[in-house]
């Protein structure tokens, strides 16, 4: 079966600002405009910046999967869930992830 793709980019602004959240989900969505069969996404590149000074890094996770919302239209929603701490994880931060998502049509 045929394969496309596209590529997709979120910005997130200030993250944490409380320094409460350990990982922190982000969505953003496509329709393909044809009935899919699967999806699945891939990380192409991050930007991640603490906001509040320099820090040393203890976790830094990425992660993303497809959800396929609506198969017949082909609406995938991509979730990309990041993590960014230093040793107490209380601190905010900044930055982009782009992902690209393949969904496999009919």
């Amino acid at each position: 079966m045929p394969v496309t793709f596209i590529t997709k980019t979120v910005n997130f602004g200030t993250r944490n600002p409380k320094g409460n959240e350990n990982q922190i989900d982000f969505f953003t969505e496509h329709t393909f405009g044809r009935r899919i069969v699967r999806a699945e996404t891939v990380l192409n590149g991050f930007r991640l910046k603490f906001t509040n000074g320099d820090h040393h890094l203890e976790t830094l996770q990425m992660d993303t999967d497809a959800i396929v919302d609506d198969r017949d239209r082909g609406t995938v929603t991509a979730r990309i869930q990041i993590m960014l701490a230093d040793k107490n994880a209380d601190d905010p931060f900044r930055g982009w992830a782009t992902v690209i998502i393949f969904a496999e049509y009919e």
